[in-house]
């Protein structure tokens, strides 16, 4: 007797995405900039030494970046918040 092997295509892991999620936030300084209250470059450096990354404060690493365009502040974030 022959007999035919039923062939099932076994469930596959559900793929994981290689990309990691990036969050991008844009902080327009341009008002207290013009009202001479706020210098852009010493609020980036604030922005640099406060962000927390893995519960430590100034230690960004590839994690996050942080730009100055003018009157406009980038912050970059690869990865959850």
């Amino acid at each position: 007797d022959c007999k035919k092997a039923e062939l099932r295509k076994m469930p596959s892991a559900p793929k994981k995405s290689s990309k990691k999620a990036t969050h991008k936030f844009t902080i327009d300084v341009a008002s207290p900039v013009d009202d001479g209250i706020m210098d852009p470059a010493s609020f980036e450096k604030y922005l640099h030494d406060r962000i927390k990354v893995g519960g430590k404060a100034g230690q960004l690493g590839d994690v996050v970046k942080i730009s100055r365009d003018k009157s406009k502040i980038n912050v970059t974030v690869k990865g959850q918040l």
